[in-house]
């Protein structure tokens, strides 16, 4: 008799958890949308659910103006509130953790029309949320340049590195990483003699705190290459176009700002 109840068992449960699942559809539907009457088995007035949704929405807003401070600086109060008011009714929470909140805002910027007229303002807001992802990246013990000592001159073309899970670059038509220096610890800072042009970058937590770098272009390949776990010898290879490029100095500047936690030979 069990074995035969067994399958309408699995049945019931699995229309049970397709109703879950539609409700909790349908529910997030009328959290994006305040026109929707209250979503399915919520009781209350409309006004009740209406508190609820933008108790919500605020949360959210907030949680964006502390990720991206420098972004709602920027523009000021006003215009951010809108901003990220029209990015949560796009963009909710797919975990229940905040502070993972707001991958998407970079993207959302650049396709933002009313942000046109700040045309780096995507690029600071990757500044910023590659600032928080190394402040909360796992801890790892970095390598330095005397380690290649270790390995014999034959096999250092060959040679791959396992970098610092902090690691971000950035780079920029703007000097993004620039101004994002100039803003630390100043209310009003002087913009005023930034560099011009594109501009390279390097974010990591090596130990306690979060270091932000302004790099070269050809620094800024070079890492990435081998933060692909590319080889030595081809991420050297792959600068040898830039103009001014020195791999050598680029690859003491990946040890001494704390990029290389491993080595990996064949």
């Amino acid at each position: 008799m069990r074995d035969q109840m067994m399958p309408l068992l699995k049945v019931e449960r699995a229309m049970s958890l397709n109703s879950w699942s539609l409700a909790q559809d349908a529910f997030l539907v009328s959290l994006k949308n305040p026109d929707l009457p209250n979503p399915p088995g919520i009781g209350g007035s409309k006004d009740r659910f209406n508190v609820y949704r933008n108790n919500v929405a605020v949360s959210l807003r907030d949680a964006l103006g502390e990720t991206f401070p420098i972004v709602k600086q920027l523009v000021g109060e006003e215009f951010f509130a809108g901003m990220a008011q029209a990015f949560v009714r796009e963009h909710l929470p797919q975990t229940p953790v905040l502070l993972e909140y707001g991958g998407a805002f970079p993207r959302f910027i650049e396709r933002f029309p009313p942000a046109d007229g700040v045309p780096y303002l995507a690029d600071m807001a990757r500044v910023e949320w590659a600032w928080l992802q190394a402040y909360h990246a796992a801890d790892a013990t970095s390598l330095g340049a005397e380690v290649l000592a270790m390995v014999s001159e034959e096999k250092l073309d060959d040679l791959r590195f396992d970098t610092h899970p902090s690691l971000w670059l950035i780079s920029s038509e703007w000097p993004v990483v620039s101004m994002w220096l100039a803003h630390q610890g100043n209310k009003t800072p002087d913009l005023s003699n930034l560099p011009s042009g594109p501009e390279y970058g390097l974010i990591i937590r090596p130990e306690y705190d979060v270091e932000v770098y302004v790099i070269s272009a050809s620094a800024s390949r070079l890492i990435d290459q081998l933060a692909d776990e590319q080889a030595l010898g081809a991420a050297f290879e792959s600068v040898a176009d830039i103009s001014g490029a020195d791999p050598s100095a680029d690859l003491i500047q990946f040890f001494s700002t704390g990029c290389v936690v491993g080595l990996v030979t064949s």
